[in-house]
């Protein structure tokens, strides 16, 4: 686990660096419609389940990180991609009765995924030094890593533990993103960039089975995160 944790870091550490020198040397041409931008992402996660015994627990706070790159069609209508690395963690909560006992159980994970988002973004033109915008389009994340903690009460008796497998996570989620916010021109072409995004999660979190072929129930993350950052 911690080879494939340390083989993980350094291609994460590759993709990025290979974004960043591409961004650069696209920023450096003279084409005022491509920038390159860095960008530190706060968010808030939690899940739906289709399964009556599975609820949401609660939600979880994360960070996120990653870079941007626009490719303007015309002064208004962009198309964005860049690389993130998210952290799309939550909470759920089962309760199981046999006979006289109940037992209830609270699980929590925090995933990390490296996300390939896609939007097309509309933007004004310029109001004082401000440009608004919106923006629309799907993410494309790959599991990194996952740590479950758990607590399970069985009458008076409380157990808990954890891991950090990643056996019953399916290893791709896709979601819609859907966002809205601002741009404000600190100087030329460098710009101070501020938003909001909705991230509807729309595939389960789960395999169908896990590794003992009982079927898991179907789970998916919904999240909200607001992005700042900073466009050359």
């Amino acid at each position: 686990m911690n080879t494939l944790n340390i083989s993980i870091g350094k291609t994460t550490k590759i993709i990025f660096t290979v974004i960043a020198a591409t961004g650069i040397c696209i920023s450096s041409m003279a084409q005022k419609n491509i920038h390159f931008g860095l960008k530190a992402v706060p968010s808030v996660y939690w899940l739906t389940s289709a399964d009556d015994s599975t609820k949401n627990g609660g939600s979880l706070f994360g960070f996120s990180y990653g870079a941007m790159l626009e490719f303007g069609l015309t002064d208004n209508y962009y198309i964005v991609t860049g690389l993130d690395v998210v952290a799309a963690g939550a909470k759920t909560k089962k309760d199981v009765t046999a006979g006289s006992f109940t037992a209830s159980s609270t699980t929590t994970s925090h995933i990390q995924y490296l996300q390939l988002p896609v939007f097309l973004k509309m933007k004004t033109n310029e109001i004082g030094m401000i440009k608004y915008f919106g923006q629309f389009g799907l993410g494309t994340g790959i599991a990194l890593s996952t740590k479950n903690s758990w607590t399970t009460t069985i009458g008076t008796v409380t157990t808990s533990g954890s891991d950090t497998k990643k056996d019953n996570l399916f290893p791709i989620r896709e979601s819609l993103l859907i966002g809205a916010g601002l741009e404000y021109n600190l100087s030329g072409n460098t710009s101070l960039v501020g938003f909001v995004t909705f991230d509807n999660g729309f595939t389960n979190l789960l395999k169908n089975k896990d590794s003992n072929g009982k079927t898991n129930p179907v789970l998916k993350s919904k999240g909200v995160s607001f992005t700042i950052g900073i466009l050359f």
